[in-house]
């Protein structure tokens, strides 16, 4: 895909494999029940996702803005993106890479983070609302004014706190 959507509703349509890319971008638009698994997105995302499936999806170097809701990061490469200002409400992030992210004022909840990866990263001003936090591994991301949540072993109870540097 190498066109600019903007302000447009979008249901139900696959862009599972497809690269996109600047010049594409989705703006102000609402996108429902998509699915960009596999997909290649290395482009502004500053819309509305709800019921998106992006599992196995490389996200590498995409901006992040707007809202993603009930949407399934499973195995998505979000290394070196950059985000600000976005919500993400019931999501879930299995076995997802977050490396050497930029994320400012980010809202994350009700998630759910699995066996994840965070290394080299900044999260900044960023919550995490009444999210699952199981198994994750996390080294060398400098947190200002965020709080990570704590480790949850099975069924919910404490575990390993997350390693976190500055």
């Amino acid at each position: 895909m190498n066109e600019i959507l903007k302000s447009q509703k979008i249901a139900d349509r696959s862009f599972e494999e497809e690269e996109i890319a600047a010049p594409a971008q989705f703006i102000y638009c609402t996108l429902t029940r998509c699915n960009f698994e596999q997909a290649r997105i290395s482009t502004n995302l500053g819309s509305a996702f709800e019921d998106c499936s992006f599992r196995g999806a490389n996200l590498t170097e995409s901006v992040l803005r707007g809202r993603f809701v009930r949407c399934d990061f499973t195995e998505a490469n979000l290394s070196r993106t950059r985000a600000s200002e976005v919500t993400f409400e019931d999501c879930v992030f299995r076995e997802a890479a977050f490396t050497k992210v930029t994320y400012h004022w980010i809202k994350f909840v009700r998630c759910r983070f699995e066996d994840c990866k965070f290394r080299k990263g900044e999260i900044g001003s960023s919550t995490f609302e009444d999210c699952e936090w199981i198994g994750n591994d996390v080294a060398d991301v400098f947190c200002e004014n965020t709080k990570i949540p704590a480790q949850q072993g099975v069924g919910g109870q404490p575990a390993t706190p997350p390693r976190v540097g500055d």
